[in-house]
């Protein structure tokens, strides 16, 4: 995977300090920062398949190199707020692919429903070519059982694509929200368009996502003191 170096970061924010004792114009500065966003965007043209997750750790990477000097440096921290925002969008699109390559045939039944109540009237959905009541049924059948085991593949796949593990826990916690913002969407419309079928609710989603980081971290707890009792057995 295409990857920035870190090493073009540290230039900038060494390099600015040192102009700033020389009271040199900041604008060379300017330059640098607009040249490297453009490149970043360039750069990540060049392999699609990894695109938004090139640009999200660079993004990363410039906001943690230049916070300090953002804070007092009313130019620069323009740029941090605009990668601040480019980060996000580059999170939004990366989570989105992940979440909708597990669970793409819940959320493509919903966007179908959508497209349709453009043009005809809710309660007449139910009753086109792929949208009744047995399809719904199908639709959750083949999504939500072993929802688990999808969960935990969406987990594995934002880890295996990250080169900055620290960046790991706060994008599933944002992977997290997303999918129950978009499963609640799904809910509610479900609701509205079959209102006698049984829809898990984004509770129930809630306490499935919670129950199995309970049992994750129990796992690794449990690794960790088998680690722990083999180094004592090795120095025994």
């Amino acid at each position: 995977m295409i990857q920035l170096a870190p090493f073009s970061f540290y230039v900038i924010s060494s390099e600015y300090v040192s102009v700033t004792e020389k009271n040199i114009h900041i604008g060379n500065i300017v330059w640098q920062v607009t040249i490297m966003f453009v490149t970043l965007e360039k750069l990540a043209q060049t392999e699609p398949k990894y695109a938004e997750v090139f640009l999200l750790e660079n993004y990363a990477a410039f906001q943690n190199s230049l916070y300090d000097l953002a804070n007092v440096v009313q130019t620069l921290a323009k740029f941090y707020h605009q990668a601040s925002e480019a980060y996000e969008q580059a999170c939004q699109r990366h989570l989105s692919m992940i979440i909708y390559f597990q669970f793409e045939r819940l959320f493509m039944f919903a966007k179908k429903i959508e497209d349709l109540m453009f043009t005809i009237p809710p309660e007449e959905i139910p009753f086109q070519l792929g949208l009744s009541k047995m399809d719904l049924r199908k639709t959750l059948k083949s999504s939500l059982s072993g929802v688990d085991k999808s969960i935990a593949a969406m987990y594995k796949k934002l880890q295996k694509n990250l080169t900055s593990e620290e960046l790991l826990p706060s994008l599933w916690d944002k992977c997290k929200k997303e999918f129950l913002e978009k499963y609640d969407s799904f809910a509610q419309l479900c609701a509205k368009i079959y209102p006698s079928e049984t829809i898990p609710s984004v509770n129930e989603m809630r306490e499935l996502l919670a129950s199995i980081e309970e049992e994750e971290e129990e796992e690794e707890e449990e690794e960790e003191e088998e680690e722990e009792e083999e180094r004592l057995m090795s120095v025994l």
